[in-house]
Order: C-alpha cells, then sequence, then structure tokens
C-alpha cells in the first residue's frame, strides 16, 4: 500500500476536491482509504511549542562542532 498526502478542501455538496496531479494518480484505483487529519485546537500551541524546540535544536546543532565536544559531561 502507498500512501499519498495531500490538501483536499470539501466542496458545498460534499464533495472531496484533490489536486489534479493524486486525481490522476486515482483514477485506475477502484477503491481506497481516506483518512482525514483535521487540526485540534487544543493542539496547536503544543505542537507549535515542539516546532519551535526542534528548530532551536537543529539550529545549535548546526553550529555546534566536534572540538565542543570537550565542554560535554562525559
Amino acid at each position: 500500500m502507498t500512501a499519498l498526502e495531500l490538501l483536499a478542501t470539501l466542496g458545498s455538496d460534499g464533495t472531496v476536491r484533490v489536486p489534479s496531479h493524486v486525481a490522476e494518480r486515482l483514477k485506475d484505483v477502484p477503491e481506497f482509504r481516506v483518512l482525514p487529519l483535521v487540526p485540534d485546537p487544543t493542539q496547536a500551541a503544543e505542537e507549535e511549542d515542539e516546532s519551535w524546540d526542534r528548530l532551536t535544536e537543529s539550529q545549535f546543532f548546526r553550529m555546534y562542532a566536534e572540538s565542543d565536544g570537550i565542554y560535554d559531561d562525559r
């Protein structure tokens, strides 16, 4: 099974609209699963905090040199 990630919209008639390049890949598939992932307002702040944490860590290690290892607690 192959997963396709995409952003879709819901039409006023209840149909799901997908980008044309995805529709092209699905045209010969008789049946497929749909798993909508919708934003959860209670998790939005937590996910943003986690994103900032990851960014901070990645930027720190981008500037970290092997010679800085002398300061590590061993």
